[in-house]
């Protein structure tokens, strides 16, 4: 999805769906016994939003998620680069 676009440059929106399955991995979230506990998480990335809030909507109402995130990204990427000047 481009939301923003100027000649060489376009802004893209990434959008990140972030969600436990695991009952384990939940309880090792909850009692803070994992040093890094965003590594429990599975991920999802999608360029869609109605792809990503159709999984979010899934997730979110199934029984097997513990817990769910929707996160969006924002990025700039230049479709041409400058060439460095040599004198």
């Amino acid at each position: 999805m481009v939301t923003w676009q100027k000649q060489s440059t376009e802004i893209r929106t990434r959008y990140t769906v972030e969600y436990i399955t695991s009952k384990e991995d939940w309880q090792k979230v909850c009692d803070g016994k994992h040093p890094a506990p965003w590594e429990l998480y599975q991920t999802k990335v999608y360029d869609s939003l109605d792809d990503a809030l159709t999984f979010f909507l899934v997730r979110l109402f199934d029984e097997k998620t513990f817990d769910v995130k929707l996160f969006e990204q924002k990025g700039i990427l230049y479709a041409t680069l400058q060439s460095p000047v040599s004198l």
